[in-house]
């Protein structure tokens, strides 16, 4: 099934924009694969770790499953969201609570967590139902 994709990277010493990042710019790690799953379980202790790298957390009429590279250093890892519901105050949630960025791979910008959109879900969401209501 189609997902929202959406990369999260530390805050610290990232650009506003990827476009502005620069070819040598790289993201600042995040810690390690067990202690990035402390700190979003600490944000959503109703999350369920199926694997040390996979996490579910199911929302309301929507779920985010979270991918965790199983690397020492994890310089950014991917959320993929399913469903109809808005997810993005869960996502702004956890970047903030961890000092944390998030990049929507489909608006291929970064998401403003002081003023979150949801222009870039909804599209995805029209999108994904009109390729379902052709099969």
């Amino acid at each position: 099934m189609m997902s929202w994709d959406v990369l999260v990277l530390n805050a610290d010493g990232a650009p506003t924009s990827l476009r502005d990042a620069g070819e040598n710019w790289t993201p600042k790690a995040l810690g390690d694969a067990g202690t990035i799953r402390d700190m979003v379980s600490n944000c959503l202790p109703t999350i369920h770790w199926s694997a040390p790298d996979w996490g579910r957390y199911m929302g309301d009429q929507f779920n985010i499953q979270f991918h965790l590279p199983g690397l020492q250093a994890v310089n950014a890892f991917s959320l993929y969201v399913r469903g109809t519901g808005d997810p993005l105050g869960v996502i702004v949630h956890v970047c903030k609570a961890n000092d944390w960025i998030a990049f929507d791979y489909s608006a291929g910008e970064m998401i403003d967590l002081e003023n979150p959109s949801s222009t870039s879900w909804k599209e995805f969401q029209d999108y994904r139902d009109r390729v379902f209501s052709t099969l």
